[in-house]
């Protein structure tokens, strides 16, 4: 069957909402590391192609569970950011505990990086907490992690830039004058932010933006790593490209759909490592967290909306992801 779908645009939505993560590799010295609470929800946008809510709306509004053509909902999606423990972009009250607040600032057209880092250190780290709230109707979502070409290109290591070999990085045996190494010292840690033993939203843990006992892995690694040649190194990274349904059963439900009404969180940490060699000084990593979704349909298949592949779509339990584990 025909599925109609919304797909986020790497200029629209990364980490579920905003265009890029950009990470550059520092030369001088770093920050220190500062202390600070898990703030609210501090920006939302909505997953379609054009900004708004799927009606038209800036977040104020809607008319019914759909984009306005009757066959999808509505999904909003919120995040929050740290950045070496200090939260950051919170222009809101840090008090408020609303999961999608009503205070915080709506982003019709996300045309930058959500997590920007002009100059990573070793050791440097961050983490970004990100909201879904079907709205009205139940959707399928799915999910997409992929470099980011650089700009006029097509081959997503262009994404990740050199920005010329200076001495410290030939001194460490850096010959690559066009293939960065920075994609190489990054460790990631997607999960399934649903509560201690992964009980759901509404449970100790829950979209709290802190890996707790039994919440389920979606990728984890140095997702982006590549070898000299520019391929890539990670077992999943193909799979996790290519998109992903992110149907976890405590996130998602039996069905495999997006309960609506109902917030579901997912959580992100990255760290450059410690003992990252010089050969990364200067480097630069584009890469992106794409949301789209599709309409929950009891129908026994569905539609990838990322490359349009019809795939199996299983019944009762939660479908694994090959790499996924708790804690």
């Amino acid at each position: 069957m025909t599925h109609d779908s919304r797909l986020i645009t790497r200029r629209k939505v990364l980490a579920g909402i905003g265009g890029v993560g950009l990470l550059t590799a520092g030369a001088g010295l770093g920050q220190g590391v500062l202390s600070g609470g898990a703030p609210p929800y501090t920006r939302f946008t909505y997953a379609q192609p054009d900004g708004t809510d799927g009606n038209g709306q800036n977040g104020n509004g809607g008319n019914g569970g759909n984009n306005g053509n009757g066959s999808l909902p509505r999904l909003k999606i919120a995040w929050y950011q740290t950045y070496n423990d200090r939260p950051l972009d919170s222009p809101v009250d840090e008090q408020t505990e609303d999961a999608f607040g009503d205070q915080a600032v709506y982003v019709a057209d996300v045309t930058g990086p959500v997590v920007r880092v002009p100059d990573a250190m070793p050791g440097d780290a961050g983490s970004l907490g990100i909201g879904l709230l079907a709205e009205n109707a139940p959707a399928n979502v799915w999910f997409a992690v992929r470099a980011v070409p650089a700009d006029g290109s097509d081959d997503p290591i262009t994404g990740f830039t050199e920005n010329q070999i200076r001495e410290p990085e030939a001194t460490a045996g850096d010959t690559t004058e066009t293939l960065g190494e920075l994609q190489n010292y990054l460790d990631f840690d997607l999960w399934y932010d649903t509560g201690v033993l992964g009980n759901g939203a509404g449970f100790t843990g829950a979209c709290n933006g802190t890996r707790d006992v039994g919440e389920q892995t979606i990728a984890e690694g140095r997702l982006f790593e590549t070898d000299d040649s520019g391929a890539f190194l990670h077992p999943d990274y193909q799979s996790l490209s290519e998109g992903i349904r992110l149907d976890d059963e405590t996130l998602v439900g039996g069905n495999g759909c997006l309960a609506p009404n109902q917030p579901r969180c997912l959580g992100l940490d990255w760290q450059f490592a410690a003992d990252a060699p010089n050969v990364a000084q200067t480097d630069a990593v584009q890469f992106e967290f794409v949301f789209a979704l599709t309409e929950c349909s009891p129908n026994t298949d569905d539609v990838n909306p990322f490359t349009g592949a019809t795939v199996a779509e299983a019944t009762g339990n939660g479908r694994g992801r090959g790499r996924g584990g708790d804690r």
